[in-house]
């Protein structure tokens, strides 16, 4: 494709690198944007803190030639400048080393989960925030999660997926903002900052207790009973997984729609290494695209017996998962299968208390009965904490279906004596789901 062409030597003479390497590298790392782009603007000079960082860091005192700004590249679905057609941008550092040129990528996931979904034929649920990016004098909008490549010598897999994670949840919960210099030399125990060999979950922990993100930490074999459907309520809650296995870490931010045990998962994969390896259908593969739809047996298959699942968590949900579907089952059935009802799917999740008021108050979209808003109403006269664990459950009886909503309050204590379940059901509207608002 000609504008393919174009961009690859435009790259080619401002990094110096052939551009055959180029293409092999660089634009096959970007081939999820390039494929839906028709047309593209190249900034010569953006001014990226991390990149200023990384010199500091390190490239300052190498015989590299570079320069302090990224290019910046942006990639439209047409000859439109505005947010209805624009993919989104990646920034490329000046250093003449195209394993390391590849920085952030920002895409817009409001048009790329509309292109996955004429791709692959699903649905696509990705955790994003709006991002303002400005270019030729407009103010373009964006919904998205900023992807990081490693270097491989300032930082490696785990520093990027700790950039990716921390830079989500700086906008999502306003937690602490933290720097990349601080990712790499926050850990106190280390050979030596540059290069790394790898770090240990322990390290990782650390830096995120360093910059006072709370998390958890769960062992794949410990919890492999409750593992996916752990990860699944965590990527429903809009929080971020890094998932790790002897020598890699990934980054899970999303899913398809479908049916649970058909459902892919929408991967970063910050050097393509996991890609590599796995593809849709757990086949080698070549390529080493930044992000990919993989399916639950691949992530599996990488990440045991030993891996970890790492999440930053939500302050004041003090209920783990594993304890929540205890009760809920309990709940269940004592409620529900008692009155003949089957259990057909269930979702888990957990929600600001705010935003599930005015999921299930709006009038246009009719999400409550008269009967039921009368009940909520008094509900939410009661002393209800910041986050609640939130229960979307089909349930099927005498041959219909119906969704039900039921709200646990997560800061009761773990053995306390008393459901943590509120003795209150909702309707649902099949058509309307919390995950998709």
């Amino acid at each position: 494709m000609q504008h393919i062409a174009l961009l690859s030597q435009e790259l080619a003479k401002k990094l110096n690198i052939p551009e055959e390497l180029i293409k092999r590298y660089l634009i096959s790392r970007l081939d999820r944007i390039i494929k839906y782009a028709k047309f593209f603007i190249l900034e010569d000079e953006y001014i990226e803190r991390e990149w200023k960082e990384m010199v500091s860091l390190h490239y300052i005192n190498t015989t590299y030639q570079f320069k302090p700004f990224v290019a910046r590249i942006h990639f439209f679905k047409d000859k439109v400048i505005e947010s209805d057609f624009y993919l989104g941008f990646a920034n490329i550092r000046p250093i003449g080393e195209v394993s390391a040129s590849l920085s952030f990528i920002y895409p817009n996931w409001k048009m790329l989960a509309h292109e996955f979904r004429r791709t692959y034929g699903e649905d696509v649920y990705v955790m994003t925030y709006k991002k303002t990016v400005h270019i030729c004098g407009k103010e373009l909008i964006i919904h998205t999660f900023p992807f990081f490549s490693q270097d491989g010598v300032v930082t490696i897999c785990a520093h990027a997926a700790i950039a990716m994670v921390t830079k989500f949840v700086r906008r999502t919960l306003e937690y602490n903002l933290i720097k990349l210099s601080d990712i790499v030399g926050g850990y106190s125990f280390k050979t030596k900052m540059i290069s790394s060999e790898g770090i240990t979950i322990y390290h990782m922990i650390e830096i995120f207790n360093n910059a006072k993100i709370p998390i958890s930490s769960i062992h794949f074999n410990k919890y492999k009973e409750y593992f996916r459907e752990w990860a699944d309520s965590y990527i429903e809650s809009k929080l971020p997984i890094i998932l790790t296995s002897n020598d890699h870490v990934i980054t899970v931010i999303g899913h398809t729609l479908g049916i649970d045990n058909r459902r892919k998962y929408l991967v970063y994969d910050d050097s393509g290494a996991f890609f590599q390896q796995k593809d849709l259908d757990g086949d080698t593969r070549k390529g080493k695209s930044f992000v990919d739809l993989v399916n639950w047996e691949a992530i599996e298959d990488y990440i045991k017996p030993n891996g970890y699942m790492i999440v930053p968590e939500m302050e004041k949900v003090f209920i783990p998962f594993p304890n929540m579907k205890k009760n809920y089952v309990r709940f269940v059935k004592s409620v529900f299968l008692k009155e003949g009802y089957e259990v057909k799917s269930e979702r888990f999740l957990i929600v600001d208390n705010s935003i599930l008021k005015n999921f299930l108050m709006n009038p246009k979209k009719k999400t409550l009965s008269d009967k039921d808003k009368s009940r909520f109403e008094e509900m939410v006269k009661s002393n209800l904490p910041h986050y609640l664990w939130f229960c979307e459950v089909v349930l099927s009886k005498n041959g219909r279906e119906m969704m039900v909503g039921i709200i646990a309050d997560p800061t009761r204590h773990l053995q306390s004596s008393s459901s943590m379940f509120y003795n209150f059901r909702i309707r649902l509207d099949r058509s309307i789901s919390l995950l998709t608002i």
